[in-house]
């Protein structure tokens, strides 16, 4: 029972970050609503009691702080480490974490034509806390070592359902059937994504084209990756396609 409440909750604080991230990027709440519908339906095949949810929970409040220090919102970067540390001995994808630093970093760069020292600081701070596990280096190394169990020639890649990519699903002895609903949804969210870059490029929102971009490729590669895809490109995503300003353009006299 405490296992599955554990769930529940973090799943609940996961989207609620992705809500407000959606908010803070400059989402309206109706399209920020549409797409989390959207966004839940295509996690449903990994909304499970499995310890990535934590990782789902921590890229989620990672990608908050850091958007609001992006849009200019103010954000407490001394949480950065506090999260990284707390990431590291929770899960392996703390790795992602130091990505999703490491894209803003270069995002503000790419905007403004300057380092946010003060980012780039705490973000050091974060990579550094990282070591502080049981394992010591070994642990910042081990997402290295999963690396290998997903290259397609790998036995793991070749058997578990999970690893396939959801733009090629295959029914195996493991997993037999074929779910429609949240594999279309998520391939949904990915074309309109690619299409968002447009308008995202235009108001030169390169963290969120970069966010998208990476974990698009991450996602296409393992239906387990998913939801993180989801996580991380939904607030760009709402806030490049608002609805009344879609609903304005097609009906420009109502």
């Amino acid at each position: 029972a405490g296992i599955v409440a554990l769930h529940v909750v973090l799943l609940i604080i996961a989207f609620t970050f992705v809500a407000l991230t959606c908010r803070a990027a400059g989402a309206d709440d109706g399209t920020t609503g549409l797409f989390l519908l959207v966004g839940v339906i295509a996690c449903e095949m990994r909304c499970e009691a499995r310890p990535e949810l934590l990782s789902l929970a921590f890229l989620a409040a990672l990608l908050y702080l850091c958007t609001r220090r992006a849009v200019g919102l103010g954000s407490p970067l001394w949480l950065l480490p506090i999260l990284l540390i707390l990431w590291v001995n929770s899960h392996s994808f703390f790795i992602l974490g130091w990505g999703v630093l490491g894209l803003f970093l270069l995002a503000e760069l790419l905007t403004h034509r300057r380092l946010d020292k003060a980012l780039l600081r705490w973000t050091l701070m974060a990579v550094c806390v990282c070591f502080l596990n049981p394992y010591g280096y070994r642990g910042v190394l081990f997402p290295l070592t999963l690396l290998t169990r997903f290259d397609q020639g790998n036995v793991f890649s070749q058997t578990i359902g999970e690893l396939c990519s959801p733009f090629s699903i295959r029914t195996t002895a493991q997993m037999p059937f074929f779910p429609h609903v949240p594999i279309y949804a998520f391939r949904l969210l990915a074309v309109l994504s690619v299409i968002s870059w447009i308008p995202l490029w235009r108001e030169r929102k390169y963290r969120d084209i970069l966010l998208s971009v990476v974990f698009l490729l991450i996602s296409s590669k393992m239906l387990r990756n998913m939801p993180l895809f989801v996580v991380a490109a939904l607030p760009g995503l709402a806030a490049s396609m608002k609805l009344p300003d879609l609903l304005a353009r097609v009906l420009p006299n109502r």
